[in-house]
C-alpha cells in the first residue's frame, strides 16, 4: 500500500522540477566534459606618440645661459659708473629649434631719482637733465648690444654657423618724461658667423 502511494506522490511532481539546470559558473560534475572557456580581450592602450618633441642639441639647457645673462647684466650696469643705466630685470634667453636664441631684456637709460609719492611736480631742468643722459646712453646700450650678441655667439658652442642671435632691449619712461630722439625698443640680430665678423643687424624702434 505505501509503495502504491509513493509512486502516485511522483506521479503529482511536475517534470521540470525534476531537472537540475547548471547555473553559470558552476563546477561541471565529474566526469563531465567542461564547455570551452571564452577568451577575454583586455583592451590595452596605445603607446603615445612623441608628436611635437624637438631635441634640443648638447648645451642647450637653461644654465648654459646663465653666463651669458648675468655677464650682460653686469657691463650693462658697470657702463657708466657715474652716470648708470637703470636694469629693470634679469636679461633671459630662450633657445628656439630651427632658429637660434633670444635674449631680452629691460632698461631705463639712466637712473631716475624722481619719487611722485614725495614730490608731485618735476621742474623743467630735471627734465632737461633726465633727457640729455638718456641721449647719451642710447649709443652706449648700442655698444653693449653688440658685444652682447658677439659674447652669445662665441660661448653658446651648441649654436649652427646660420643660428640666429637675437638681443632685444626695451626701454622705459615715465609719463611726463621728454622722448624726443629716444627709442622704445632696440633689436639686434645676426647669425653666428656675423656675429663673430661684426656683420650685426640693428632695429630701432
Amino acid at each position: 500500500m505505501k509503495s502504491i502511494c509513493f509512486v502516485a506522490l511522483l506521479a503529482l511532481v511536475p517534470a521540470y522540477a525534476q531537472v537540475v539546470k547548471p547555473t553559470p559558473g558552476a563546477l561541471a560534475p565529474v566526469g563531465s566534459t567542461p564547455s570551452p572557456a571564452v577568451p577575454t580581450t583586455t583592451a590595452v592602450a596605445p603607446a603615445p606618440e612623441n608628436r611635437g618633441t624637438v631635441s634640443h642639441p648638447v648645451g642647450a639647457a637653461p644654465s648654459a645661459f646663465r653666463r651669458v645673462e648675468s655677464d650682460f647684466d653686469s657691463n650693462l650696469k658697470l657702463a657708466d659708473p657715474k652716470s648708470p643705466l637703470n636694469v629693470l630685470g634679469l636679461t633671459r634667453g630662450l633657445y628656439l629649434p630651427g632658429f637660434g636664441v633670444v635674449f631680452t631684456t629691460e632698461v631705463e637709460l639712466a637712473m631716475n631719482n624722481f619719487n611722485p609719492m614725495f614730490n608731485q611736480h618735476v621742474g623743467a631742468e630735471a627734465k632737461t637733465s633726465l633727457h640729455e643722459n638718456k641721449v647719451r646712453h642710447v649709443e652706449l646700450l648700442r655698444q653693449q648690444m653688440g658685444a652682447m650678441v658677439a659674447n652669445v655667439a662665441k660661448n653658446l658652442t651648441f649654436l649652427g654657423p646660420t643660428d640666429q642671435v637675437v638681443v632685444a632691449v626695451r626701454l622705459y619712461y615715465a609719463s611726463w618724461e621728454d622722448k624726443t630722439g629716444l627709442p622704445d625698443q632696440i633689436v639686434m640680430r645676426a647669425d653666428k658667423h656675423g656675429a663673430a665678423t661684426g656683420d650685426i643687424k640693428v632695429e630701432i624702434q
